[in-house]
This record gives C-alpha cells, structure tokens and sequence, in this order.
C-alpha cells in the first residue's frame, strides 16, 4: 500500500464471498421440489395407498385389453356377416386410431388439468361408449363407436403408468412392467365370456348379410353390454372405494405447494407411516406473485416435448422408445 494515500482515497473491493445471492428460479424450485416429493415417497414406502392404486390400475389395464381384443378378434367378423362391409378390416384402423388421439389428448389434459380428472373420466368414458357399441344400427355407427371407445382406452392406459410410476418407490418400480400381466388376464375374461355367446348367438360363418338378420346375430351385442358393464362397475370401483389422491408431483409442478403436501401427508395417513411433510419443507420462489400460487413460470407442452429430444443421449433415448413401440405394435 502506498503510505502517501489518504484514507479516504481507499476504495472497497467486493470479494466473492461477500457477493449477493440470487434466490432460486422458478425451474431450480420446481427441481428442488420434485427432489424433496421423490424422497417424501421413499420415506414413507410401499404400502396399503400404493397397493389399491395398482389394483385401479390394473383394471384399466385388463378393461383396455378386453376392449382391443373384442374389436378385433370377436366382434368384426360377426359383425361383418351382419353389415357386410366392403374393408372389414378397416375396423382395426378405426380403433388404433382412437387410441393413439385418446392417449396424446389425455396426456395434455392430465398436465393441464390433474392426473386424477383425467384418470377417473378415461375408464368411465371407456365403459360407457363400450356398451353404446352394441347399438349400432350399421357399419358406420359401429366405426364411430369404437373410434370414440378406443378414444378413452388410449387415454386410460396412458394415465395409469403415470399416476402409479409418480407414486411408487424406486425399488418397487417392477410392479410397472408387472402390470403388462394384465394384459393377458383381459384377453382371457373377454374371451371366456364371448365363447358361449358367439357359439350360441351369432350367425354361422358362411352368412351373409341376406341370411344374417340382428335377431339372429345378438351375441356381439351382448359381449359389448357385458364388457361396457365390466368396465362400468370397474370404474365406480376406482372412483368410489379404491380412490387416488391427486399427484403430489404433479402439484409441486403447477406449483400447487399447500395442496402437495396434504396430498403426501394423506399418502402417509393411508399407509400409517409416521412421516409428516410441511410447507416448510419445499422452496417458494419469491420472485413470483404469490398471489398466483407461484404458477406465473410453469413450463408449457412445447418446452416440455422439446427437453424430451434435446441433447444426444435423450435424442437416441427418445428414438429407440418410438422404434420399439412401433414394432410392438406392428407385432
């Protein structure tokens, strides 16, 4: 220092450690909230609310399959004896083309709106228009029914995966490929129950639609009456006495703080786990109006289906997922 300065030439340097710090950003609370949600569901475990979610779950799986299965195995060749259609097989395009818009529209609405609206109207809405199917008056009709079928079946599958996965432990994350069991038990129930009533109330297979008259030819209508009422009871199942909170990760994202936690701690109070999570425990963005509930940033569809293709990794991540669903489904 030179001794010839005066002191009040000096001037203070800031050095970085008594530099300010900035309060986290909407996207580092909502990564920090999500983190501490993931470990609010380690701690309080596998039990009784995890358990009655799979079963939920799983009818959704087996009313999906037996609804596919009956479309295409059982009910257009009996009913093709009936309405004789130039493109039979048409009907299968139909239906996959229901389940692909199905899924994509209640992924959207499951984001916009809350997993458990989405997941309680897809099976409903599945049953219903199931039963509806056995009404059709021609070929058209019964297109547009299953088309709309189909429309909730894509969706309800698409929901179930999500609402189990953003609740299970990590170590328990099996029980989602354990779930394609179901798979197989739906096709096996819709088969069992239209044996007798295709064998006993369909048109013999070389009819035409000269000899195959609807009186003579109830035995689809039925298995759509059986299957929509399945599917029916099914739901009234899901909604009244299995139940689901709304997803605790899914509020933190919507920034939905105060409802997240009582949606833990009723997650915890079901299971009779002694962990007890409070508002204190997850981060606020003060940069945010609090009066929207710290909602003003939340992430749209756009950037969210963009971070699913961005970098390398995710890319060929992404891609390998789309290659093996397509060749599922072409098998």
């Amino acid at each position: 220092m030179d001794p010839d300065k005066k002191p009040e030439q000096l001037t203070h340097q800031p050095s970085l450690a008594e530099g300010t710090v900035s309060p986290p950003n909407a996207e580092t609370c909502l990564e920090l909230n999500q983190a501490l949600i993931h470990n609010a569901i380690e701690r309080i475990g596998m039990g009784r609310y995890q358990w009655q979610l799979m079963v939920s779950c799983g009818f959704g799986f087996i009313a999906d399959q037996a609804s596919r299965f009956n479309f295409n195995s059982l009910i257009m060749p009996q009913a093709s004896k009936e309405f004789g259609p130039r493109y039979a097989t048409l009907l299968s395009a139909t239906q996959y083309a229901g389940l692909g818009i199905g899924a994509v529209f209640f992924g959207l609405i499951a984001d916009h709106i809350g997993r458990r609206p989405a997941w309680q109207t897809s099976i409903f809405g599945l049953a219903i228009f199931t039963a509806i199917c056995a009404s059709s008056p021609n070929w058209a009709a019964l297109n547009v029914f299953v088309a709309i079928s189909a429309f909730f079946g894509g969706g309800n599958l698409a929901i179930d995966l999500t609402v189990l996965a953003e609740c299970l432990p990590r170590k328990w994350g099996f029980l989602l490929t354990a779930l394609a069991c179901l798979w197989g038990l739906g096709n096996a129930i819709t088969g069992l129950i239209a044996w007798p009533l295709v064998v006993n109330f369909c048109c013999p297979t070389d009819a035409t639609p000269d000899t195959c008259k609807k009186a003579d030819n109830m035995g689809w209508r039925y298995l759509y009456i059986i299957l929509g009422g399945l599917c029916l009871i099914m739901s009234l199942l899901r909604m009244l006495i299995l139940g689901m909170n709304e997803s605790p990760k899914w509020l933190v994202s919507r920034g939905k703080l105060d409802q997240a936690v009582n949606s833990v701690n009723a997650i915890s109070q079901t299971n009779n786990s002694t962990y007890t999570m409070t508002i204190d425990d997850l981060h606020r963005n003060d940069t945010e109006d609090s009066s929207q509930g710290g909602q003003s940033r939340r992430p749209t569809n756009l950037s969210i289906m963009r971070s699913l293709f961005h970098g390398r990794t995710q890319l060929r991540s992404m891609a390998c997922l789309i290659a093996l669903w397509l060749l599922i489904g072409i098998a």
